[in-house]
């Protein structure tokens, strides 16, 4: 079962790919912890319903990640992952920006 759970858009795989790398690098116990859903260990397997998958991950997990890109906020996949979390617990949702101009809103948020 994963603990984390990472929200993207298809669009911004490479990023995703790599904060989960970052994420493995700062707390190696959480190689085998977070839910991609490409990845072929965590994420969704073949013949597997993609949309119960995730909602199934997204319920299971301990913290949501959200990937912040022009193309997540345009995502209706993204939203609808973002809004089941918000509403389990809203504790549980963190962003993260896959874009320098998101990263400047969440540092500025920060304050």
């Amino acid at each position: 079962m994963s603990r984390v759970f990472l929200s993207h858009s298809s669009r911004d795989s490479r990023q995703a790919v790599a904060v989960k790398a970052w994420l493995i690098e700062q707390e190696p116990g959480l190689a085998e912890e977070i839910f991609l859903d490409l990845d072929p260990h965590t994420g969704i397997r073949p013949g597997e319903r993609w949309r119960q998958a995730l909602q199934q991950a997204n319920t299971r997990c301990e913290a949501v990640i959200c990937l912040l890109s022009k193309h997540w906020e345009a995502s209706r996949e993204c939203q609808t992952e973002f809004r089941y979390a918000e509403n389990l617990e809203d504790d549980r949702v963190r962003p993260a920006g896959a874009s320098a101009r998101h990263q400047h809103h969440l540092r500025m948020a920060a304050l």
